[in-house]
């Protein structure tokens, strides 16, 4: 541990205090720690010959990954978006083996679908996300330098979270109405 670091002593002693729980961060993207490295390294998603026609095109992606220095979910969200900004489908992927999810207590029954690619039902999909799915698998099925590129940009991100913890973006505070209760993402015991 490097009790040394200023900024580490910092997250742990607001863990310490419980005001930020790791399983409670959001996702962040690679271009937000990285913009210099993203803007040189785009990821676009070409589609073509798809119904409906007016999807046909180019649309970017955007790669998140887990903030959470403890974890090694080996997984990212994929965003995909049109040049106006347009959220058309997040997919959720995991590159490990069926066994090593298993392992690290993901349920069963929701294994298969990460190691092949799933729309995530807890965010942004449009109507045609299928088509972006279908999209995601052909590139993962016949181009091994993307999966590769992802495994690469996720053990970055995560080396630099835990080197750096700073750099960690909680949830911002929220002020709830009376009668809304908040609840932890941390599985019930």
């Amino acid at each position: 541990m490097k009790d040394s670091n200023p900024s580490f002593a910092k997250v742990l002693q607001m863990l310490m205090e419980d005001i930020v729980g790791y399983a409670d961060l959001p996702l962040l993207s690679f271009d937000a720690l990285f913009p210099e490295q993203s803007s040189l390294d785009r990821c676009v998603l070409v589609l073509a010959d798809v119904e409906p026609p007016e999807l046909a095109g180019s649309y970017g992606v955007s790669d998140l990954y887990c903030q959470d220095p403890l974890c090694d979910c080996q997984k990212v969200s994929l965003v995909v978006f049109d040049d106006q900004g347009k959220i058309h489908a997040t997919i959720s992927y995991g590159w490990k083996s069926k066994t090593f999810y298993r392992k690290w207590g993901l349920e069963p029954e929701l294994i298969p679908s990460l190691t092949q690619g799933f729309l995530d039902p807890w965010a942004q999909q449009t109507p045609n996300a299928n088509l972006f799915l279908k999209a995601f698998w052909c590139t993962a099925k016949n181009n091994p330098q993307f999966i590769s590129r992802l495994k690469r940009r996720y053990a970055l991100f995560k080396k630099t979270i835990a080197d750096d913890p700073s750099l960690i973006v909680p949830y911002p505070e929220v002020d709830l109405p009376e009668n809304v209760i908040p609840f932890s993402s941390y599985k019930a015991s």
